[in-house]
């Protein structure tokens, strides 16, 4: 979501300010973690590795019985959240107690945490690298849709320009210096490329209107000597185009 890769952007760019360093640990999603932690630390508070400690694999065998046609990704997910201790008329003194003793436990402390603080400074990217950035960001949304909003660019953005350290603000300014980017509406974008490409489909169809070759054999045996091979319902589609009247016809496969 919008809100929340926001917020994971501006963290990660106030602890980079303080000195931390960072590390994506999911760039699709747009998620990092903090560097400098051993593996046994991290799973120490870890749901899935408290999850895999406590016979994952069965509960995971009993919900697939229950629930034989679920997406197995949707029931690990069911059985994280269903690990997860329930916040009902929750003594937070309690909680933070118990956390305390789980981070002495496992090594980290005020200086432990002070230890992960290094005194190197990374340059931001130049204003240059930003726009290249947003120009390839428009051609990678627009090869799933046609159109998008202002939210769902910055959300893409701020994945890609995370391990940089960037937030929103970076680059909000630098959309009108953008060469890909063109604005159609209040809030709906696409990209230059995308309006040329069906400009050029339109163009080709007013040009080449009733022109259409109806001898089935023929463009049959044109696919067939260039290596086109062409399933029996590609074959009958290619029948149905060329004989039929109506002015669209629409393919589903």
């Amino acid at each position: 979501m919008y809100l929340g890769q926001y917020y994971r952007n501006e963290l990660n760019a106030n602890l980079r300010k303080l000195g931390y360093s960072t590390q994506i640990t999911n760039s699709k999603e747009g998620f990092f973690e903090l560097t400098g932690f051993t593996k046994s630390q991290l799973d120490e508070f870890s749901v899935m590795t408290n999850i895999i400690n406590g016979s994952f694999e069965q509960k995971l065998e009993d919900l697939t019985s229950k629930l034989p046609n679920a997406n197995i990704a949707k029931l690990k997910e069911i059985i994280k959240l269903e690990a997860r201790p329930k916040k009902n008329k929750v003594d937070r003194s309690k909680i933070r107690d118990e956390n305390n003793q789980r981070l002495e436990s496992a090594g980290i402390n005020l200086n432990f945490i002070k230890s992960l603080k290094s005194d190197t400074i990374k340059n931001k990217l130049l204003e240059q690298e930003i726009i290249s950035i947003i120009d390839k960001t428009v051609s990678v949304l627009t090869e799933n849709k046609a159109t998008f909003t202002k939210e769902e660019l910055s959300r893409e953005l701020m994945k890609f320009t995370l391990k940089d350290g960037l937030v929103e603000g970076d680059f909000f300014h630098l959309f009108s210096r953008s060469t890909n980017l063109i604005k159609l509406d209040k809030n709906i974008y696409s990209s230059h490329a995308l309006i040329k490409d069906e400009k050029y489909v339109i163009e080709n169809l007013l040009e080449n209107s009733n022109n259409l070759d109806n001898n089935t054999d023929k463009i049959l045996n044109y696919c067939k000597s260039n290596g086109i091979k062409l399933t029996t319902g590609q074959q009958k589609a290619v029948e149905l185009i060329i004989s039929t009247d109506k002015r669209f016809v629409a393919i589903q496969g």
